[in-house]
């Protein structure tokens, strides 16, 4: 199989699949899977970043109708985020939302906070009423797939529960589990800059 490069669609793109135009998050989202794949540096790996842009889309036109479509504001690391997104990110391990995103997941609990930890992520998830109301999710170091550093993706926390430390518990609770050795994406909100700047952590490169 030959790997062409991919192009980036434009806001406003329109798919055929939907008959409808996708929002701004979801163009952000597709742009940044294909960079990962333009930049993959064997085939192995740019057939990961393929799927995982696949898994991405079916996801949104799986619920296309039952979304609003405008762009939300900003959450943590991503310059624009889906928060429709945020439902998988929240979702107990085990259950068919988790398992679509995540995989098999392992789950250990530790006062306030479980680890799911699966075969190339492990998520953090803060508990408040035994509901997963924040979530962190940690990409793991793969070499075969150019992932040089353990990596934290995405943050998000329930819009009730926002402003209540809860994502800055599970960064340090990440750390401690990693033993510092963590990278976040360059890609930064000042809500993301207000969360890990303080940690000292490293920008990806």
């Amino acid at each position: 199989m030959k790997y062409e490069k991919q192009e980036h669609i434009p806001h406003g793109y329109k798919w055929s699949i939907i008959n409808d135009k996708l929002s701004n998050a979801e163009v952000d989202s597709y742009n940044r899977y294909t960079d990962d794949y333009n930049n993959a540096k064997s085939d192995e790996a740019k057939e990961f970043f393929l799927d995982q842009r696949n898994k991405y889309l079916k996801e949104c036109f799986k619920s296309y109708e039952e979304r609003k479509l405008n762009t939300l504001e900003p959450v943590n690391l991503q310059s624009s985020f889906n928060e429709e997104m945020g439902k998988f990110m929240l979702s107990i391990p085990g259950t068919a939302d988790a398992i679509k995103m995540y995989g098999k997941e392992k789950p250990f609990l530790s006062n306030k906070i479980m680890v799911a930890k699966g075969e190339n992520s492990h998520r953090f998830l803060f508990l408040e009423d035994n509901k997963i109301v924040s979530s962190i999710v940690v990409t793991l170091k793969n070499e075969q797939y150019g992932l040089k550093e353990n990596m934290i993706t995405t943050a998000y926390t329930d819009e009730e529960h926002r402003n209540k430390g809860y994502a800055s518990k599970l960064v340090s609770s990440a750390q401690n589990a990693f033993k510092n050795k963590l990278v976040v994406s360059s890609d930064l909100t000042e809500a993301g800059v207000m969360l890990f700047k303080p940690k000292g952590f490293e920008l990806e490169k």
